[in-house]
């Protein structure tokens, strides 16, 4: 991605909940390296999708006010919505995605 200065201020336009989802990318990707972090402790084999991806992608529903992993189909017609502002190659599925993110803890030896 390449770099981007955000400019904040106020205004008295309207703005909807999808205004500051690039912000929100960018700041994932500069800030959290959710990559870097998830996907070393958790690797998928290829052509799997990251889990990096699949939690930047469910990172980006919360801030769309959206709890519920399968609202991700509803941006499935308009992909170029959602990818970009993510840094997102591939929209995850809904199906097959739930499980990744339902991640259960390391087990302890006895």
């Amino acid at each position: 991605m390449e770099p981007v200065t955000f400019k904040v201020t106020r205004t008295d336009r309207k703005l909807t909940g999808q205004e500051g989802l690039a912000l929100v990318g960018r700041g994932l990707q500069s800030f959290a390296n959710i990559g870097q972090h998830i996907d070393q402790k958790f690797p998928v084999s290829p052509p799997a999708l990251s889990n990096g991806d699949i939690l930047t992608a469910y990172i980006g529903l919360l801030c769309q006010a959206k709890s519920d992993f399968e609202a991700i189909e509803s941006f499935r017609e308009d992909p170029l919505f959602l990818l970009p502002r993510l840094d997102l190659a591939i929209l995850p599925h809904a199906v097959g995605c739930v499980s990744a993110l339902t991640i259960s803890p390391p087990r302890t030896a006895r």
